[in-house]
């Protein structure tokens, strides 16, 4: 409902989105993808698509979307600052990753992390250090970057025929929870010092205790 009243739309009405608000000229291409792959699956789909972009970049995508005839089911938003509540809002959430010279950027987009803690399941490319927390039909959706007929595919059996997304998204939200919260990195921190003590300790033991 939050995301509905954003756009002035009826509550019932259902989302998916970008996880990765278009901020440069070089984003666009990367979520006019998204978006050419969701008007394959328009007629299979009731879903709208949301796509967070900079005030800036608005005009150009709008009329890059009026020529795809996509775009009264595509909505764009300035960045959001209620970020947990737009993920929330999501029956699926895309990424693409970010670019540097031409390359994804490495580590784990904390956007991914986000919406898989608030149990939005994912779908995306295998960029960086992305595999390592989505594993593919367990925790999420992969797809090869550029191909449009995967991610429509990918799209649409989140929505409508994998009965398994309910498991991932499950699985997900658990794996972030036990390795990207910040209890669980303080509980990992905490674990290798004392491996770390461990290991000092032996070592300043005399070495007729070693041998005893």
């Amino acid at each position: 409902k939050w995301l509905a009243d954003q756009l002035g739309l009826p509550a019932e009405e259902r989302f998916i989105g970008s996880l990765l608000p278009c901020m440069s000229p070089k984003e666009e291409a990367e979520v006019l993808e998204i978006a050419e792959a969701f008007r394959h699956v328009l007629t299979e789909i009731p879903h709208h698509l949301v796509i967070q972009a900079d005030p800036e970049r608005i005009p150009s995508l709008t009329l890059a979307l009026e020529n795809r005839r996509c775009r009264e089911r595509v909505h764009l938003l300035p960045p959001v600052d209620h970020t947990w509540q737009f993920y929330r809002a999501l029956d699926c959430g895309i990424l693409k990753p970010k670019l540097k010279k031409g390359l994804p950027v490495t580590g784990i987009p904390r956007e991914l992390v986000k919406a898989m803690f608030c149990s939005c399941p994912v779908i995306s490319t295998p960029a960086g250090g992305i595999t390592d927390l989505v594993i593919d039909n367990r925790t999420g959706l992969l797809y090869p970057p550029g191909d449009l007929d995967r991610l429509a595919g990918r799209i649409a059996s989140t929505l409508i025929r994998d009965a398994g997304t309910k498991e991932r998204t499950h699985a997900a939200r658990e794996t972030v929870k036990n390795r990207h919260t910040i209890d669980a990195m303080g509980r990992n921190v905490i674990r290798i010092y004392r491996l770390h003590q461990v290991k000092l300790d032996k070592q300043r033991l005399p070495a007729s205790f070693h041998h005893a």
